[in-house]
């Protein structure tokens, strides 16, 4: 099971930040539409990723709201009929919020740097640090702090909940 370390940031100069991410990236810009379905599951969470492609993605994972390690544990399932998938499971266990950003991704060594633009909520800098079979959550830790710094994120909030959690607290 793919495993991630992450932290989240609240930030209000997000283009300062693109142009940090863009000296010290390996790869990006890459551009993404997204719409993250969330429904509602007994364990873990579960949303449909939409594209702009017209696939999407069905995400499952286990995440701790914690501001300390946010370990991720996921799997995904590609599908080109996400219309079906989607009526299908909110049928079945029913449909919460929906998510609807725009989202500049780099990459960074081991690291997705994400930068959000996120409908009803504002600007975030997500840091997803991708760990090897060997890697300790310690190492993906130090990992995202040292990259937290290089970026310029020392002062910007930390956000240890979901998007989809921060919309339902607003409505």
């Amino acid at each position: 099971m793919p495993t991630n370390i992450e932290i989240k940031f609240r930030v209000d100069d997000l283009d300062r930040i693109e142009s940090n991410a863009a000296a010290i990236a390996d790869r990006g810009p890459e551009l993404l539409v997204q719409e993250d379905v969330f429904f509602n599951a007994d364990s873990g969470r579960l949303k449909l990723r939409k594209f702009d492609d017209g696939s999407a993605e069905l995400i499952a994972y286990h995440r701790s709201d914690s501001d300390s390690i946010r370990e991720s544990r996921w799997y995904a399932y590609r599908t080109e009929d996400p219309a079906s998938l989607q009526a299908a499971l909110a049928m079945t266990v029913g449909q919460g919020v929906t998510v609807f950003k725009r989202r500049t991704l780099f990459l960074v060594g081991q690291t997705r740097v994400h930068l959000d633009r996120v409908e009803s909520l504002g600007e975030f800098v997500e840091l997803e640090v991708v760990l090897g079979d060997n890697d300790s959550q310690e190492h993906g830790l130090t990992i995202a702090n040292e990259l937290a710094q290089r970026l310029g994120l020392e002062s910007a909030e930390r956000i240890s909940v979901a998007y989809a959690d921060l919309l339902a607290a607003n409505s």
